[in-house]
């Protein structure tokens, strides 16, 4: 955990092609945190084939 996250938003698409054309499922994650010079945290993306 993180001090000051209240929230986390978490996307879902499974209606990815990957470069060489397989399907693929696609997450992206963000929260409502901040990072230490006070700015917005990363948002992280994960994929894998299906």
């Amino acid at each position: 955990r993180r001090p000051g996250v209240s929230a986390i938003d978490v996307g879902v698409d499974a209606t990815v092609r990957l470069p060489d054309g397989r399907s693929a499922v696609r997450l992206v994650v963000a929260d409502d945190g901040r990072d230490e010079e006070g700015g917005r945290s990363t948002t992280v993306t994960w994929q894998a084939p299906i």
